[in-house]
């Protein structure tokens, strides 16, 4: 950093940085210096002088251009004539010196952000605000919103909610072979007149497969055992296994404990103490869950599970009912209209009369006009009657257009169910 000679003002290198400090003493040295040479003091012979100093000499401001550090008398080569619009334009041309152009500052070396920054920053703002992959990992708890989890198990339900009449539905199912057993006490086992061998299959578990016939029991891996109706020790081996006599049904399964035995002379009936006998096995049916989708095509898929179409859910049905107040006007260009969720599959409108203290749903003459009673109206239905005290209101036309529903009677107010200041009743059903 330079400084000038006369008053010492700093002047910054191109590669300082600003401080604000060295403008506050410039300035000050500045104001100082102007302070000086206004209040400047007639030149004393015996006052030492520096370089910079002012004083008046017959009237004159004069500045010192050479040190007098010894008293002499006054000496004009040591003075330079001015005043103080001098000084300053002087002042300020040291600091033109260093005019902006010769400082070669970096934006890095004073915290600036580089040419053209801002059009980047404002860029890469833009880009930030329509990410969607959550770049500071904001979870759903910290804002209020449902986890993931729970957005999965409630959008089958707000999608029925909102499209309840596209959606498909499937029965999830699994199926598995099954049968009934019971447990028999002293079960008659085998039976014959005359001494026999019957040929009994056995094994240590079974398995069910299907054939043209249906389901089936089928027995791993099995022996085959010669059971001797007048020997029934030849049964032991049969203890602990799962049989089939001759091969066919029933399964049965013969405990540890189980006691073959003929009460009635060996070789005829064969009883067994205690048995558990199998019915025709058949495949059960799991329905663990519903499935729905708006594609009818979105099951079945490879997940290990059945799926059983049940069809199209359907429009949601619905029911409403409300009342309006008749104006009095009718005709074509005055009709009556209500408007629905959707077009209507039944509509019916019914007055409340008024006879004594009692509201009636039936037709009475009231300040000499006639109240309707009744209409109903299905859809395609173009022309509608009415009932009244004793007859019945033709020229009444009706339509539906989209989900309104629209009717006027050519005739009178009576027949359009719209007589002045009548109340008047509705019920509607669609879906």
């Amino acid at each position: 950093m330079d400084n000038t000679s006369n008053l010492g003002l700093r002047l910054p290198a191109g590669t300082d940085y600003a401080d604000v400090a060295d403008l506050n003493y410039n300035f000050e040295q500045l104001d100082a210096a102007i302070a000086a040479a206004r209040s400047a003091q007639e030149y004393d012979d015996g006052t030492a002088y520096s370089v910079g100093d002012y004083c008046t000499h017959d009237g004159t401001l004069y500045k010192c251009t050479t040190p007098i550090t010894v008293a002499e008398d006054w000496n004009a080569a040591h003075w330079a004539e001015t005043n103080i619009d001098a000084e300053f334009k002087s002042l300020y041309a040291a600091l033109a010196g260093k005019a902006a152009a010769t400082h070669t500052h970096t934006p890095a070396q004073i915290g600036a952000d580089p040419a053209g920054s801002a059009a980047a920053v404002q860029a890469n703002f833009v880009a930030h605000t329509v990410r969607t992959d959550n770049p500071h990992g904001v979870t759903a708890a910290q804002i209020g919103a449902a986890t993931a989890v729970e957005q999965q198990a409630m959008a089958p339900l707000l999608r029925l909610q909102t499209g309840l009449g596209n959606e498909y539905i499937w029965e999830k199912y699994t199926t598995h072979p099954d049968g009934t057993k019971a447990v028999y006490n002293n079960y008659l086992l085998l039976q014959n007149s005359n001494p026999t061998t019957f040929p009994i299959y056995y094994a240590d578990s079974f398995t069910v497969i299907s054939d043209t016939n249906g389901l089936k029991f089928q027995l791993v891996n099995p022996s085959t055992l010669g059971f001797t109706t007048n020997n029934v020790a030849t049964g032991d081996p049969l203890k602990g296994k799962y049989c089939l006599v001759n091969n066919y049904p029933p399964l049965m399964y013969f405990p540890p404990e189980a006691v073959f035995t003929t009460p009635n002379g060996a070789g005829l009936q064969v009883f067994v103490s205690v048995c558990t006998k199998y019915g025709a096995p058949t495949n059960k049916r799991t329905v663990h869950s519903y499935v729905n989708s708006t594609n009818p095509n979105a099951y079945p898929i490879s997940d290990g599970y059945l799926y059983n179409s049940l069809g199209k859910l359907g429009n949601r049905s619905w029911a409403l009912s409300g009342s309006y107040m008749g104006t009095g006007v009718y005709g074509s260009a005055n009709p009556n209209v209500l408007t629905f969720p959707s077009e209507p599959k039944l509509f019916m409108v019914q007055c409340a009369t008024y006879a004594g203290d009692n509201y009636f749903p039936r037709g009475l003459t009231i300040n000499s006009n006639y109240c309707t009673n009744f209409m109903l109206w299905t859809p395609g239905q173009k022309n509608y009657s009415i009932q009244s005290q004793g007859s019945a209101s033709a020229n009444n036309y009706i339509d539906s257009v989209q989900n309104s529903l629209s009717w006027y009677s050519v005739n009178n107010a009576q027949g359009q169910m719209n007589v002045l200041s009548m109340v008047y009743y509705y019920v509607a059903i669609g879906g």
